[in-house]
């Protein structure tokens, strides 16, 4: 009869001096605890630090000694100041992640006892020392004007050195318009590592940050509209801006004025509009990125470009480097917005088009009249059904067979798998490459769980 192994090391023991089993975790080499802890870490953060600690006495030693698994901290209600205090000392030295969340209205858990200016000072004092290791601060609420909540969290951060300081996010949404303070408070004495910012609502209306050594920039529309007066000299102070998204109604339709001090930034590469910006034409038209590759508009309507299009000077193109145009709008506008959109920029190479519509696509693309985009070679499109590619070969046909109209097709995974293997590129027109360049392009923006945020459409349409 077998015996199994941790049996057999018990029978060789007497009764009388029988020790305990080992656990099989325990006689785990080190490096594989280490490799699980930093897996279950980066999966979940702390909630899985904790669920670690619960395992087994080893585990609980194990994970309270490692300060690295205590370094990426959320806190929201209800705020349990002791175990804020427990993991920011586990932490130890190492650098942090932090993000606070604020509620609206300073609504404490009903289990807290301490009134909501002592929880806020109590809290500030908790961070004032861990600000200075942090390396991304994400601070998000909702706010009222001459809100204490938010001066007494950041007060610690005005005369703060930053040394480690990579990203930073302050975006506390206003519940209340507002004019322009006549100055932002400054946070942080230096950041020479900050490279990324997002501000936001009135994060921005009240507050700025280093910006010189910044090329990620992230400004969300508040509920008072920003200026062109404020925006120039933001924009300005950041000379290696490489990336600028803005997001919803950011700025007034006040062009003239921006279009006689318009921003020049010489290193901008990539410019995403995103949302319900309503004043497309006036933001293009007041900047001065002659290195601008990209550019993004979703959702977008032929309003937007309207004004663009008619100080547009084909000779001259405002962004002559501009090679991918994503563009995303409604059924009832595709054809409207793609003629226009090739109107302001004939020269783009790459086209990115997270709305299609077969039927509106065929008009659009497949008059040889109209020649839309003639410099496209590639093509990207996202969640099309298997007859679209019906479409893609009726155009290349009706575009004429000499010259292809593109190159590369590049298709998510999920569209490859529903394509009918029959209309994959039957003449050799093009390349048909797996890849979701819309989503690579949501990825680098905020508001990434919401998969629909910025789409004209919900799903793909089969007519």
């Amino acid at each position: 009869m077998k015996t199994n192994h941790y049996e057999g090391v018990a029978s060789s023991t007497s009764a009388t001096t029988r020790e305990p089993l080992q656990s099989p975790i325990s006689v785990l080499p080190p490096e594989v605890h280490s490799l699980v802890f930093e897996f279950a870490f980066t999966s979940e953060g702390i909630k899985a630090s904790v669920i670690l600690c619960k395992v087994s006495k080893l585990w609980h030693k194990l994970a309270l000694e490692n300060p690295l698994l205590w370094t990426r901290l959320t806190i929201s209600l209800p705020y349990d100041l002791e175990a804020i205090a427990k993991i920011l000392a586990r932490s130890k030295s190492c650098l942090i992640d932090l993000r606070l969340i604020v509620p609206y209205s300073h609504q404490v858990h009903s289990k807290q006892t301490v009134s909501p200016p002592r929880i806020y000072e109590r809290l500030s004092g908790l961070l004032s020392g861990p600000y200075g290791r942090c390396r991304i601060p994400c601070i998000q609420g909702i706010f009222r004007n001459s809100d204490y909540t938010l001066v007494e969290l950041l007060s610690p951060l005005r005369t703060l050195s930053m040394p480690h300081l990579e990203q930073f996010e302050l975006n506390g949404k206003d519940v209340e318009c507002a004019e322009l303070p006549e100055s932002a408070t400054r946070l942080f004495t230096e950041a020479p590592r900050l490279r990324k910012v997002a501000l936001g609502g009135y994060g921005l209306l009240n507050y700025t940050v280093p910006l010189s050594q910044v090329t990620t920039l992230h400004l969300i529309a508040p509920k008072a509209r920003y200026t062109y007066e404020a925006l120039t000299p933001m924009l300005q102070s950041c000379p290696l801006l490489t990336f600028l998204a803005i997001y919803d109604d950011l700025l007034p339709a006040d062009w003239h004025s921006a279009h006689s001090g318009a921003c020049h930034l010489p290193q901008l590469q990539s410019l995403f509009v995103l949302g319900t910006m309503m004043h497309v034409s006036e933001l293009l038209l007041y900047l001065r990125a002659p290195d601008l590759r990209e550019l993004v508009i979703s959702p977008m309507t032929t309003d937007d470009l309207g004004l663009f299009h008619s100080d547009h000077d084909p000779s001259a193109p405002r962004f002559p480097q501009l090679q991918s145009l994503t563009l995303s709008c409604t059924k009832a506008e595709f054809l409207p917005v793609v003629v226009l959109a090739s109107a302001c920029f004939p020269g783009v190479t790459r086209l990115v088009l997270p709305d299609i519509y077969p039927k509106k696509f065929e008009k659009a693309f497949g008059n040889p009249e109209m020649q839309l985009f003639p410099s496209v070679r590639k093509l990207a499109v996202q969640n099309v059904q298997k007859n679209f590619l019906s479409s893609m070969n009726l155009v290349s046909t009706l575009r004429g067979t000499n010259q292809p109209w593109i190159d590369t097709l590049y298709m998510d995974i999920g569209s490859i798998l529903r394509a009918d293997p029959e209309q994959i590129n039957p003449d050799g027109h093009y390349n048909l490459i797996e890849a979701d360049i819309w989503e690579e392009q949501r990825q680098k923006a905020l508001y990434t769980d919401g998969v629909s945020r910025f789409a004209s459409s919900m799903s793909w349409e089969n007519t």
